[in-house]
């Protein structure tokens, strides 16, 4: 006899709805929280270099504040 068990994953979208992650019309990365523990993480930024396509960057040593950047997001109109 064999048991299998399906994850499901549930993510919070843009419009604050949960919807299942494959029916998410757009790229949706999930960050489990044994990857955060087993990466030290402490803060946004640090899991945001976790995944591809983003990064963090410290806009002001004095203030702690970061700015975080998507690949292929742009403010140019």
């Amino acid at each position: 006899m064999v048991n299998v068990v399906e994850e499901v994953i549930i993510v919070t979208t843009g419009t604050r709805t949960e919807r299942l992650q494959s029916d998410v019309p757009i790229k949706t990365d999930v960050l489990e929280s044994q990857l955060l523990e087993d990466a030290s993480v402490s803060n946004l930024g640090t899991a945001i270099e976790l995944l591809n396509g983003a990064r963090s960057n410290a806009n002001c040593q004095n203030c702690g504040t970061a700015e975080i950047k998507l690949l292929g997001a742009s403010r140019q109109v």
